[in-house]
């Protein structure tokens, strides 16, 4: 299997399938795409995976609409694959995790991105999320990915810089920490002038901060 270079469809509307073991054998050193891998299985709630997706240029809707609680074992690179000149088509994340009505943690480092839309729209549940990193980000209109509300979302760790617009994505999150906020303001990169952007906390969130941070 050292010559796998696709797993996209592997397993799409598996609807009977609950549990998957032995996918950590695969060898994933080829694996340009996985998109689609388990879309709609929507009884699947226990897969093991150890898998280095750093060569992986989508992963666009790999997790969608099944019963998945958690989406752990993945590692990716942090700048997203070279292969394509075309950053469109660099590591895309569309969809990645939408609706799953039943995730709650994703315990993985979400890095070298450069899209993604949707990644969590449909998923209200989810509480933890590892890290994320909009660093090579390209989305412009990223309320399609968190315009759900994500009123039990508490742990989010942002790294990288955040250099895109997210009108609305923070204001669908009240329960973030203070922690959380704060590493959200600092990653923020200066784009004064004709490049601005708009990042919105919304009141909830802002009514956490101190005036010094606010300032920021």
């Amino acid at each position: 299997n050292s010559n796998v270079t696709t797993t996209s469809n592997m397993f799409r509307d598996c609807k009977k399938l609950k549990r998957i073991i032995g996918l950590d054998r695969i060898n994933t050193s080829k694996i340009t795409s996985t998109s689609s891998m388990f879309v709609n299985s929507t009884s699947l709630n226990d897969v093991t995976l150890n898998w280095d997706l750093s060569n992986v240029l989508t992963l666009s809707g790999m997790f969608q609409a099944t019963g998945l609680s958690k989406i752990e074992g993945i590692t990716f690179s942090e700048e997203p694959p070279s292969n394509y000149t075309d950053s469109n088509r660099r590591r895309d994340f569309t969809s990645f995790a939408r609706g799953c009505p039943n995730l709650t943690s994703i315990n993985i480092d979400l890095r070298g991105f450069c899209r993604h839309d949707e990644i969590f729209r449909e998923s209200p549940n989810i509480s933890h999320i590892k890290s994320f990193d909009f660093t090579y980000d390209i989305v412009d209109n990223t309320n399609f990915a968190w315009n759900t509300k994500f009123t039990n979302l508490t742990d989010l760790n942002i790294t990288g810089t955040i250099s895109v617009s997210i009108p609305n994505g923070f204001n669908n999150m009240p329960n973030l920490t203070t922690k959380c906020l704060t590493d959200i303001i600092n990653a923020l990169v200066d784009l004064s002038g004709s490049n601005s952007k708009t990042c919105y906390l919304g009141a909830t969130n802002l009514a956490k901060l101190s005036p010094d941070v606010i300032a920021i």
